[in-house]
């Protein structure tokens, strides 16, 4: 997040975390938090329960040393300030082998 309070990048490859093989992904969001860590954030799919296609599940958030997850997804969540992503970072659930 800049000093204005912006979204730092809109990445497409993204350093240090390893990429799911879905478009969202090149949808992803670079921000800094509020605790100073480098956060990512993208669309997770999962299979639908027929299993034919792949549905949009939850929004992950990823840094270095944790990962997050946010359902249902919000709308407007890809164009949310840097500060909007931050609060959408604290309200996921911690992913139990981030812990």
């Amino acid at each position: 997040m800049n000093r204005e309070g912006n979204v730092v990048a809109r990445e497409h490859s993204l350093a240090g975390i390893e990429a799911p093989s879905t478009p969202a992904w090149r949808g992803a969001c670079a921000f800094v938090g509020a605790d100073g860590a480098r956060w990512y954030a993208w669309v997770t799919y999962a299979p639908t329960r027929d299993g034919a296609r792949l549905a949009p599940t939850w929004l992950t958030f990823a840094a270095s040393h944790e990962r997050r997850r946010l359902s249902p997804i919000p709308a407007e969540w890809h164009s949310a300030s840097g500060e909007g992503l931050d609060d959408l970072r604290r309200a996921a659930v911690v992913e139990p082998s981030s812990l």
